[in-house]
């Protein structure tokens, strides 16, 4: 009975934690290599003309899509000093929905698979605003997995990595700081990058490696449920 006492709250809790550290959930970061370690699909939109539906645009193995047309002036050639609009970091052409939109800009692999990072450029269309109020959401099998707002200069690469991976990533420029939710957008972005592999440390993420963790608890359960028994 000893021994039964002593397994039994190990086990529970190594199966308790487990779900803590499987669910990590999607971050944002700041800067070129934050989020992407290996660029497996890009996009630079250098050949999106300008009047180009962008509902289900897709562009180097990615989708990135709103609920409008392109606009497409030559990046910077009118602001080429202020980066007023986009913003600086833009370079040749860019996606941008025409006048804005109230569809966030979505993002996913063409062909479905996950994403685990992604990084871009943003920009906006506001242009009395020096900061792109940012909000984003983003999304597994459907199921919200993170989100977040923050404001960032014209021209900052933005980054969101999931070490289990997510299939869409939802993103707007608002009109005005502290979203919580999405409304009437502006947002401009260039440069994008996707990683579709997971990050190979593990320990890095604080993900453990699951048969051993799961195993291991699974079976100090049942040895003090065998005690218990006996």
């Amino acid at each position: 009975m000893r021994r039964a006492t002593f397994f039994a709250p190990i086990a529970l809790g190594m199966l308790l934690t487990w779900p803590t550290f499987a669910l990590a959930g999607t971050i944002q970061s700041l800067g070129a290599g934050s989020a992407v370690s290996s660029v497996d699909r890009s996009a630079n939109f250098n050949a999106l003309a300008e009047g180009t539906n962008l509902t289900g645009y897709t562009e180097g193995g990615l989708g990135i899509s709103v609920a409008d047309w392109s606009y497409q002036s030559p990046c910077c050639a009118d602001f080429p000093s202020t980066g007023a609009f986009p913003g600086a970091g833009f370079s040749g052409g860019f996606f941008y929905p025409w006048g804005g939109s109230e569809d966030p800009v979505h993002i996913t692999a063409a062909d479905g698979l996950d994403l685990f990072a992604v990084e871009l450029n943003v920009g906006s269309g506001f242009i009395g605003h020096g900061a792109v109020h940012v909000y984003w959401e983003a999304y597994d099998d459907l199921a919200l997995v993170g989100s977040g707002s923050l404001d960032v200069a014209k021209g900052t690469v933005l980054g969101f990595s999931d070490p289990n991976g997510f299939d869409e990533l939802r993103i707007a420029g608002l009109q005005f700081s502290g979203a919580t939710g999405f409304g009437f957008q502006a947002l401009a972005l260039d440069n994008l990058v996707a990683q579709l592999d997971p990050p190979r440390d593990t320990a890095a993420t604080g993900i453990p490696v699951p048969p051993a963790a799961l195993l291991l608890g699974l079976g100090a359960l049942l040895l003090s449920v065998r005690l218990i028994l006996r």
